[in-house]
């Protein structure tokens, strides 16, 4: 991060981040800015302009001006392309499923029209190459069948269950209170840990 809260996404890092303890607002030319929940950044200033400071954060920028209307889980960099899951639906007027991609100038979908996302919060991301791996609490991820775990191609902008790479129903379940709430990727592994007892049945 740079001082100012927002993400260094020329400085060539690739992997995720850890927003528990923070808050995801946005600047005011509208790009994403992390600002530590108790409303400090460090010994840096909150303000984004001179003066902002004395603005009370229950004001800040919402989904009409370009931020997100909800709560931000996980965090990931991929490139120069900053992606966030949570509990959020929109970006302005743009649908944004629980998860979205900052380009450096605006938010993206992944996905395309209505079946963009998930239909359910995201609560953690790791990546693998150009794979995006989705864990939280959802059943469809781009309209494909899943469960609560899903993996995502950045480069074909393709959403896909957790078996082959393609259409697939498999994750980890077991009730209707089940998720899975971190995943971690080492070598040629995936792991998940949350609320579940079932794996692929």
């Amino acid at each position: 991060l740079f001082r100012s809260g927002t993400v260094n996404l020329s400085a060539g890092i690739q992997g995720t981040l850890d927003p528990k303890g923070w808050r995801m607002t946005v600047d005011h030319y509208g790009r994403p800015r992390f600002v530590q929940a108790d409303g400090t950044l460090g010994v840096a200033s909150v303000a984004s302009k001179p003066g902002d400071e004395q603005w009370d954060d229950r004001f800040g920028q919402g989904a009409d001006q370009g931020g997100l209307n909800d709560e931000v889980f996980a965090a990931a960099v991929f490139n120069k392309w900053l992606f966030v899951g949570g509990a959020f639906t929109q970006a302005g007027s743009k649908a944004l499923n629980y998860i979205a991609r900052w380009d450096g100038s605006a938010w993206q979908s992944l996905g395309d029209g209505p079946l963009n996302g998930t239909d359910g919060f995201v609560y953690s991301l790791a990546l693998r190459s150009d794979i995006l791996y989705v864990g939280g609490k959802f059943s469809m991820a781009g309209g494909v069948p899943v469960k609560n775990i899903a993996q995502y191609s950045i480069s074909q902008r393709v959403w896909a269950g957790m078996g082959p790479f393609g259409p697939s129903p498999v994750g980890l379940g077991g009730d209707e209170q089940a998720f899975v709430g971190a995943i971690l990727v080492k070598d040629t592994l995936v792991y998940a840990g949350g609320s579940f007892n079932d794996a692929n049945g």
